[in-house]
């Protein structure tokens, strides 16, 4: 039966009339309390959030606490006042994923509340800085080597030497750089290396260091020599934006008692292409891990990829020196076993100064599949000035390359 009789015109309203509604919305509100509007028993939390010290607008950002809504789009969120539309996959009632909106006038402190719409006090955070849309770097890092703080023709044994290189970045917009220095196919001996700053003090190895568009910079590998041996010197550079496309690494050949190798300055070799081929033929950039060749998607030393009973071309770009007569030699080292070489344009005659060309030749690895981790070279390309027929200025870039 009804809880409540109908009142008709005219019927005195008496004050216990009023009372029993006035119980029964207070027990409504009590039901409805109970079943929960959105509200927390205790309110949101924020504890942290990850990334943890900045992010970029559009980038994931994930908010780590207690009491959060789930769905996450039950939650009022909002930085610096922008509300956050796109939640992400992983959200539960510790965590809320999403993506950072567009917000206007960054960098800035970022501003982040967390609302679960039902009447508790709402979780806030600042300790967090908002940054602009990354550009993603394109383009390329030529490096070489140029200097040695010791000028003696030959490495000697139980020594440190200094080795200067010289970067060019042609790339899109400034970028952070990492750098790593790494001895493969050691023999002998052991072999240890740290990278420098410009400065020749401030130890960068696995650090990072901001590279300008267009502008040159100046790097020192410092190692030393065991009393005999061999291994190969690999400086490695990779971006932090844009790791697997944007790396690139300078293989130099070292061995006790033979000459060191240091290349003129006033010859460039590199940076080489091994994917947009004048002639078509297969072949791709790999990243090889130089301790055992393994594939590995960054970090690692930028190889030519060839496979296995095929051609792949391989585009050095070479800028020349003063005008003349200038010689391309191609070897592979320590033999050359099954991989042949075909050198495309053995001599080239300038006119001008500081000409630049790209000389392509192709290489081919006449070997079952399967040998990948045995067979891997060292490719040197050469470049030599021609004096009166008679070798002058030389430059050099190593290259490593593996059966793919």
């Amino acid at each position: 039966m009804p809880e409540f009789e109908r009142v008709k015109p005219g019927d005195l309203i008496s004050s216990e009339f009023f009372n029993r509604i006035l119980d029964k919305l207070d027990s409504l509100q009590a039901q409805i309390s109970a079943i929960g509007t959105g509200t927390t028993p205790t309110g949101p939390i924020i504890t942290g959030t990850l990334p943890s010290g900045a992010v970029r607008m559009l980038d994931n950002l994930t908010i780590y606490g207690a009491n959060f809504l789930y769905p996450p789009d039950l939650n009022s969120v909002t930085i610096n006042g922008v509300p956050v539309r796109q939640f992400l996959p992983g959200s539960d009632t510790t965590k809320i994923a999403l993506s950072v909106p567009f917000i206007a006038n960054v960098p800035a402190t970022g501003h982040i509340v967390v609302n679960t719409r039902g009447g508790s006090a709402p979780a806030v955070w600042d300790q967090l800085q908002i940054l602009a849309m990354q550009q993603v770097p394109t383009g390329r890092l030529a490096m070489g080597l140029v200097g040695t703080d010791k000028p003696n023709a030959k490495l000697l044994a139980n020594t440190q030497y200094l080795y200067e290189f010289k970067l060019q970045p042609i790339i899109s917009v400034n970028e952070f750089f990492s750098f790593d220095v790494a001895f493969s196919d050691s023999a002998g001996g052991q072999w240890s290396g740290r990278v420098l700053d410009s400065n020749k003090t401030t130890d960068i190895t696995k650090g990072s260091i901001q590279l300008q568009v267009g502008v040159p910079k100046t790097l020192y590998v410092s190692f030393t020599t065991p009393a005999a041996g061999s291994a190969s010197l690999n400086l490695v550079a990779t971006s932090f934006n844009n790791p697997n496309d944007l790396n690139t690494s300078l293989s130099a050949p070292l061995k006790v008692g033979a000459d060191q190798p240091i290349n003129d300055p006033r010859i460039v070799v590199g940076p080489f292409d091994a994917a947009d081929f004048p002639s078509g033929r297969p072949g791709q950039l790999v990243q090889i891990n130089p301790a055992t060749g393994d594939r590995v998607l960054a970090g690692g030393v930028a190889a030519v990829g060839v496979p296995f009973g095929a051609k792949a071309a391989i585009a050095p770009q070479i800028q020349f020196g003063p005008k003349g007569t200038y010689k391309l030699d191609v070897d592979i080292a320590p033999d050359a076993g099954p991989w042949v070489v075909d050198n495309l344009f053995p001599t080239k005659v300038l006119a001008g100064d500081d000409a630049r060309d790209t000389i392509p030749f192709e290489l081919t690895l006449n070997q079952a599949p399967g040998a990948v981790h045995t067979e891997k070279r060292l490719l040197t390309i050469r470049v030599t000035q021609l004096v009166n027929n008679t070798p002058g200025a030389t430059s050099a870039l190593w290259i490593p390359i593996v059966g793919v």
